[in-house]
């Protein structure tokens, strides 16, 4: 029982911490898109 505990922790912090990647990730390419509409706008 102690190891299921344990493990299901693991997969929280796990989870979290890749929920957060995503949506760092996200968020960097969101950016990464609006730049280059503006590029495309200069042209």
């Amino acid at each position: 029982m102690i190891i299921d505990i344990e493990l299901s922790n693991n997969l929280d912090r796990i989870l979290y911490k890749f929920q957060n990647r995503k949506k760092i990730w996200l968020s960097w390419l969101e950016e990464v898109r609006q730049r280059d509409k503006k590029e495309d706008e200069k042209e």
